[in-house]
């Protein structure tokens, strides 16, 4: 099984996708948690599998705690049974019980169901994901079998009602889903599911708050261009603080230690982290954005890397 199949669609920025709030089709506002991000699924003699972002777990390798969740917990008894009777039918969430999210006063820490998907076999270049079930498809199929954890709309816009970003934002700023009410959570995630990218690609976007309001009080993208080197505009623009924290919550969790500036080892994970996932997640956004320029990638890692340091406290 090449694991390409099985992982889940990276959501984008909301403003880079924003045609997807005008685009027909009802628009679903959820809440976006701030865990790690799991996926669950079965093969076809119903063995249970797990995965994170990127790889395949296992009990020796896992990430979080989340494969020891999925086989042992009782409350993942309903996910178990789902998966064996649905082969590669993979369900995607958000796991809170390991370290590797900021927010750390989430209600209950469980593993909350946000996608699902049917995932195809093999590793022909011609395979394809069928694509991801709709809200109401995917919560009917697991509260057949008794699953609660699942993330749901915090509002709905019907088709043709008139939404914008700043409407989105607001969502987001009033968003207490499985927090205390003095906590508001990390963002909000819109799905459209009939929206398709110019490219064919379904797409989903999100706003995190605090990179939202940080790229808000930044100069806009034509101004950053003529003011700075365009390495480093790249880096201002879509390499946030609140992205170099979830990289800092992610290795202090893969190591299983509390961060430490003064560790050498995890500020290097860290930047290198921070660049890599620029590379996997942005790259079509500075393709669409910056391709007109020269770019040279060693001086956008150098960037990634001070902001990196910056944001640690170097």
């Amino acid at each position: 099984m090449n694991y390409g199949n099985i992982k889940f669609l990276h959501v984008v920025r909301l403003d880079e996708v924003s045609d997807l709030l005008t685009t027909s089709g009802d628009k679903y506002v959820f809440p976006k948690l701030d865990g790690t991000n799991a996926t669950v699924w079965a093969d076809n003699e119903g063995v249970i599998h797990a995965g994170s972002r990127n790889r395949e777990l296992t009990m020796d390798k896992d990430n979080a705690g989340f494969y020891k969740h999925v086989m042992e917990s009782e409350t993942m008894e309903p996910i178990r049974r789902f998966c064996v009777d649905n082969p590669f039918m993979v369900v995607c969430g958000e796991w809170l019980g390991g370290k590797a999210g900021h927010i750390k006063s989430y209600l209950n820490k469980e593993f909350y169901v946000f996608d699902m998907k049917l995932a195809t076999i093999g590793n022909s270049e011609t395979e394809k994901h069928f694509g991801y079930l709709p809200y109401n498809s995917y919560f009917k199929a697991l509260a057949k079998y008794g699953y609660k954890y699942i993330i749901p709309p915090l509002r709905v816009y019907q088709n043709g009602v008139a939404v914008t970003v700043e409407d989105i934002a607001r969502i987001a700023d009033a968003n207490h889903f499985n927090l205390p009410d003095d906590v508001i959570g990390e963002g909000v995630v819109v799905k459209n599911y009939s929206y398709l990218s110019r490219f064919g690609n379904y797409e989903e976007g999100k706003i995190v708050r605090a990179e939202f309001k940080e790229r808000k009080g930044q100069k806009s993208n034509k101004s950053m261009v003529d003011c700075l080197n365009i390495e480093q505009a790249i880096v201002d623009d879509l390499v946030s603080s609140s992205d170099i924290q979830k990289c800092i919550n992610k290795v202090s969790d893969i190591l299983g230690e509390e961060f430490s500036k003064n560790n050498g080892k995890m500020v290097g994970m860290v930047m290198e982290m921070a660049f890599s996932d620029l590379l996997s997640e942005e790259a079509c956004v500075i393709a669409k954005k910056y391709g007109k320029y020269p770019i040279v990638l060693n001086d956008v890692k150098r960037f990634v890397y001070a902001k990196a340091r910056s944001v640690i406290g170097l």
